[in-house]
């Protein structure tokens, strides 16, 4: 993607903002490292291939940025502070990339609608509503609730189906 030619202007001729960051940061991340993007260790492949974001991880991550907004902390800082407590590293990618689009302007649903492999569409509408309604804590804290309801209840069915099984 690097040193290829590519376009900004979408056929709608909507400017694609998502593209032109991601070009920035291979830039960025070719000037820092000397190297292209593309051109990962194995080490860094293994996070790349193995693994995904547990639901309990994406409950942790609303559950802590939904705190630290209520207490007044702004989103900038509360994305900084997440982000260093967080201990899945595709996670911490992602709320890294969600910091730096804030710094560029970009929703934190915009960012997001990136990885809907791991975030609910729900999820990222109801955010899109809190940034777009100003009442992101307030969202954040009601998601949050119901993000751990429904890990709970899936906690209980998985251990309804196993029991009949453990006791044969």
């Amino acid at each position: 993607m690097f040193f290829q030619k590519k376009r900004f202007i979408q056929p709608d001729g909507t400017f694609d903002s998502t593209l032109f960051l991601k070009l920035l940061d291979d830039a960025r991340y070719a000037i820092k490292t000397g190297k292209k993007p593309g051109h990962f260790t194995r080490k860094e492949t293994q996070w790349i291939i193995i693994g995904g974001i547990a639901p309990k991880e994406i409950w942790q991550f609303i559950n802590k940025l939904s705190s630290f907004l209520a207490s007044g902390i702004d989103l900038k800082s509360a994305f900084s502070i997440v982000q260093k407590q967080v201990k899945n590293q595709k996670l911490k990618n992602i709320v890294n990339e969600i910091r730096l689009n804030l710094d560029h302007g970009l929703s934190i649903s915009d960012t997001l609608k990136q990885y809907k492999k791991y975030f609910d569409p729900l999820i990222i509408a109801l955010i899109e509503i809190g940034e777009k309604t100003g009442t992101l804590p307030k969202v954040l804290s009601e998601l949050e609730v119901s993000l751990l309801e429904s890990i709970e209840l899936k906690s209980k069915i998985r251990w309804a189906m196993i029991y009949p099984a453990i006791l044969i």
